[in-house]
């Protein structure tokens, strides 16, 4: 999680050098865009699960398959995405009610 803090103080340093200013979804967006940086490579389970997947589309053709393949893809990638400004978005809320309670 290190690497990833520094990437995003990395990426902000950036910008505000350039001047620019962040908005609450320019924010959002680092975080994501840093979030996928830095993971290069999905979990075991989740690379089991695709290649069930593709033992399933093998049977069609390559065309296909590769057309279905690239929208299953695109569709976690969405889903994925979603989860972890969700996620994010439920961070804050907690942190803000915890506080606000101290």
């Amino acid at each position: 999680m290190n690497h990833y803090m520094e990437k995003l103080i990395a990426h902000l340093s950036q910008r505000h050098s350039a001047g620019t200013k962040l908005t609450g979804e320019d924010l959002l967006e680092l975080l994501w865009y840093c979030y996928l940086e830095e993971r290069k490579l999905d979990p075991p389970e989740i690379r089991e699960g695709f290649q069930e997947v593709d033992s399933l589309l093998a049977q069609l053709p390559l065309r296909s398959a590769d057309r279905i393949f690239d929208i299953v893809c695109a569709q976690c990638c969405r889903y994925q995405r979603q989860a972890f400004l969700d996620g994010l978005m439920l961070g804050a809320g907690l942190h803000g009610a915890m506080t606000a309670q101290q």
